[in-house]
């Protein structure tokens, strides 16, 4: 029977089927809740663009920004960034939870494997959740890590692995993506999934068009996917028709399937359906990308601009246009996503033929590369002084710094454009490097500059700026850290309130900075001083907002 005659049989079943359900109705276990794609905490921020640059190594504060979970240098001693410590208190023993997985020890990443200390799997889960969405790369580096390195699992940790499923769910919400997944194979190791972790394993792969290795996976442990939206979709793309509308209609009937995903399947299963249909294919409301990928299949793809942010992993490939290329680009490089050079690359692919908005920026690249391929000084402080301008204003000063900031420290530009690098250099990986070479005459550059190297500086009259030159010129830092955060500090449970630091740093950079101080100082007295200075420095460069 030919592929077409096969998908009508599948179809005529579904009416078929309805004699032989009051039996399976009968027989069949509780319904299985829907697993939301992220959770309609998420779905309110659909419009935000959270995230954390992707962690690979670091050095001075900063985290390169390529791509692949390469595990970063140390940092400094410390009570959270050290070789370990003290004994930590668990209740399993690292092998024995998933929620010990990582990409990287936790020492290779600069932090105690015992990070965690006193603290309870929940507190943890609560620490971490709901995903941040810093504005700060510094912090996006750091949290990134937390979410990514092997950890003694906490007090209370399990076979469930809820703790793994929780920094999944940050990774995804945070557009990582491709490290979520990795994560989530490492938490899998040994062939068997945790099942908190089954949804977004599932997900990612969506997410990042490997649907065929998650249909392998179903099609040799069925029971997998409790999700029969996900096994009507696997046995359409594997030709069995007849099984995928016997599923969908048993789904229907036990309201295992979203109606509007059911709909959605009943197109997919047999297209000529939506031509004899009145109303366009649904959309699933929360959308997940399962559904994404049924409209993609149906020819009513959406695009991804007004989705979350790990939606936009789905036009970086060749298949999208090179405007939509580069606006999820832009999106997932803003917040580290992914790395700089991705962007960058794709920036290049070929001249834009409009002006504004991306072509703008596109162009202003074009025109930098050109001028420090030509080496003339001249022309590379005017195109710097362009191209910061397009990119700053996009919120890509950081991407842009990564990219370009080393480079322009080598060359020999003009004053104002030699200043200009200076400060975009200061917020690149060769921060400290820059800085021990540079020699600016001016007040706010010799205080940049002591930051950048740790040394004493000058307090300035800004109060933000003030704050920052005395937590991190503090001989003794422990005496700037608020009460609160040095309680818990006490009690074994750095952890939380280093997470409580580098949420009042970020409120800084949000126009509150009332505790930016102690939340430096706290960052300095658990070993991450060279982080502390790296957020520092990148909040007195870029525009304070608040």
């Amino acid at each position: 029977m030919g592929a077409e005659g096969g998908r009508r049989q599948g179809v005529g079943l579904l009416a078929a089927t309805g004699v032989l359900l009051w039996s399976l109705e009968a027989r069949a276990q509780e319904p299985i809740s829907a697993i939301d794609w992220l959770t309609e905490r998420l779905r309110g921020n659909a419009q935000s663009e959270p995230g954390l640059p992707p962690v690979d190594s670091i050095e001075d504060g900063f985290i390169p920004d390529q791509t692949g979970p390469l595990p970063p240098a140390p940092i400094e001693a410390g009570p959270l960034a050290g070789q370990g410590g003290g004994a930590i208190r668990t209740t399993v023993l690292a092998g024995s939870s998933p929620d010990a997985a990582g990409l990287f020890p936790a020492t290779d990443a600069g932090l105690s494997p015992g990070f965690w200390g006193e603290a309870t799997r929940d507190e943890a889960i609560g620490a971490i959740l709901p995903p941040r969405d810093y504005a700060l790369a510094a912090l996006r580096d750091l949290y990134r890590r937390i979410l990514l390195a092997e950890f003694s699992p906490p007090e209370g940790s399990d076979a469930s692995g809820a703790l793994l499923a929780a920094r999944a769910e940050a990774l995804i919400a945070t557009g990582a993506v491709d490290q979520a997944a990795a994560l989530i194979a490492q938490g899998s190791a040994g062939g068997r999934t945790p099942p908190k972790l089954v949804q977004s394993a599932f997900d990612t792969a969506l997410l990042i068009g490997d649907e065929a290795r998650v249909c392998a996976e179903i099609a040799a442990a069925p029971g997998l996917a409790r999700d029969l939206a996900l096994r009507v979709f696997c046995l359409v793309r594997a030709g069995d028709w007849n099984a995928a509308a016997l599923t969908l209609e048993i789904g229907r009937s036990l309201d295992r399937i979203d109606p509007a995903r059911a709909q959605l399947l009943a197109f997919f299963l047999d297209p000529s359906l939506i031509e004899e249909s009145d109303t366009p294919p649904p959309q699933p409301e929360p959308l997940t990308p399962l559904d994404w990928r049924l409209l993609e299949a149906v020819g009513e793809a959406l695009p991804t601009q007004g989705l979350p942010l790990a939606f936009a992993h789905a036009d970086l490939g060749g298949g999208a246009g090179w405007k939509a290329r580069i606006e999820a680009a832009e999106r997932l490089a803003r917040v580290g996503a992914i790395g700089h050079g991705v962007l960058f690359g794709i920036y290049t692919e070929a001249r834009p033929a409009a002006s504004g908005g991306i072509w703008t920026r596109a162009s202003a690249v074009g025109t930098l590369d050109a001028a420090l391929e030509s080496g003339d000084g001249v022309a590379i402080a005017a195109a710097l002084g362009e191209a910061w301008t397009a990119m700053s204003a996009a919120g890509l000063h950081v991407p842009f710094a990564r990219q370009y900031g080393e480079v322009l420290a080598e060359r020999d530009l003009p004053p104002e454009a030699a200043a200009l690098a200076f400060r975009v250099g200061l917020l690149s990986e060769g921060a400290r490097r820059i800085a021990a070479d540079a020699r600016p005459t001016d007040a706010e550059g010799l205080m940049l500059r002591a930051l950048a190297l740790g040394i004493e500086a000058d307090l300035p009259a800004d109060p933000v700026a003030r704050d920052v030159v005395l937590a991190l010129t503090a001989a003794e830092p422990s005496a700037f850290v608020p009460p609160g955060m040095a309680a818990e500090v006490a009690r074994g449970r750095s952890a939380l309130a280093l997470l409580t630091a580098l949420d009042a740093v970020d409120a800084a950079a949000a126009g509150d900075a009332g505790d930016l101080a102690g939340a430096l100082a706290l960052m300095r007295s658990v070993g991450l001083d060279r982080v502390a200075r790296a957020a520092a420095l990148e909040l007195l460069l870029i525009e304070r907002r608040g």
